[in-house]
């Protein structure tokens, strides 16, 4: 498929939207988000391609509060809403260790979180992620990063998913 295809299609399904994948979309006509960042580049240049993707964000909300919603992969219910404060486009090689796509750039984001609802702590109780936080102690600061973590790549993958922008959070 050819880049300006492409575009026309995404006009047709509203890209970005949360009700198609992407990525199922992208295998369905052959057309990958590795070409798809790559022709944008080319056609758009650095500048143009940045521009693209602030519409992208915004269109998701990604750009203000409340922001995008996830929910999270542990099946109780816990979710976030990410806001991207603002946002780098970084071309990678394809031996970067943050780019196991292989994809031409990410999108490091200075981000907040926005509204959340964590399952935290011994009572099981659903939480924001602040007030989680609030409650670690020191001896728990390791496994409050894996959770970051994990809350992070989930957010990564759905984010990825409605738009091939691989997001990297920025520490």
């Amino acid at each position: 498929m050819e880049f300006k295809q492409y575009l026309k299609f995404l006009k047709s399904i509203d890209y970005p939207n949360q009700t198609e994948n992407l990525l199922s979309t992208s295998k369905y006509i052959d057309y990958t988000p590795h070409e798809f960042q790559k022709d944008l580049v080319l056609n758009l240049g650095v500048s143009g391609t940045t521009n693209f993707i602030q519409q992208t964000f915004s269109k998701l909300g990604l750009m203000s509060s409340p922001g995008f919603k996830v929910m999270l992969n542990y099946g109780n219910g816990d979710y976030v809403y990410l806001i991207i404060n603002s946002f780098d486009m970084i071309e990678t090689g394809p031996n970067s260790f943050r780019n196991q796509y292989r994809l031409p750039f990410l999108v490091e984001v200075d981000y907040s979180w926005g509204d959340s609802g964590i399952v935290w702590g011994e009572d099981y109780e659903r939480i924001t992620i602040e007030d989680a936080y609030e409650e670690v102690g020191l001896g728990e600061m390791g496994e409050w990063d894996e959770l970051i973590e994990l809350i992070q790549d989930d957010v990564k993958l759905e984010v990825y998913k409605q738009t091939g922008f691989m997001i990297y959070f920025d520490s």
